[in-house]
């Protein structure tokens, strides 16, 4: 195979993509075919199991890379996996409080984060992060999005944790 990786695809596409798919070599054909023998394994051991993925701050912030993160979702939604998002924000919820002239503040590698910021927090990571990641995963075809977002449903646990120094609200793990 080439050295890039072709895209395997198994969401319709607009109707120019579909015109692509149609006009395909057989070198192109054949590729996609090494594609889905290589994957194969990987999608009957994890076909009906959740998987849980890490959607960074910093990976969010790239259009195309959240656009191909979106249609990854929504492939393996469609070969049986359950993929559960799990998204940063850290970046976002940085540039919001610098624009509220709030400075943020790192204490042992973790935010600070004191009643206001827990509320710009929110503000990011429901108002804005998680809807721009479902709107994402929905504008795809096919996409069958699950129901219960966590975030429209405005479930935000947050707990006080002392590491070595105080660092206010610290973001509940699951």
């Amino acid at each position: 195979m080439s050295d890039k990786v072709p895209s395997l695809r198994l969401v319709d596409s607009d109707e120019s993509s579909r015109a692509e798919t149609t006009h395909r070599t057989v070198g192109q054909h054949l590729e996609q075919a090494e594609l889905l023998v290589e994957i194969l394994p990987y999608i009957q051991r994890w076909r009906g199991k959740v998987v849980v993925i890490k959607f960074g701050g910093n990976a969010m912030t790239d259009a195309s890379l959240a656009e191909r993160f979106a249609e990854d979702v929504v492939l393996m939604h469609q070969v049986g996996i359950l993929p559960l998002i799990v998204h940063g924000g850290g970046p976002q919820i940085g540039e919001l409080m610098e624009r509220l002239g709030k400075e943020p503040e790192f204490k042992d590698g973790l935010r600070v984060t004191d009643a206001e910021t827990l509320d710009i927090a929110r503000m990011v990571l429901v108002g804005k992060v998680n809807r721009e990641i479902v709107s994402s995963i929905n504008v795809q075809p096919r996409a069958r999005l699950c129901r219960r977002c966590n975030g429209c449903r405005s479930h935000f646990a947050a707990e006080t944790v002392l590491r070595r120094s105080h660092t206010g609200y610290v973001h509940n793990r699951c």
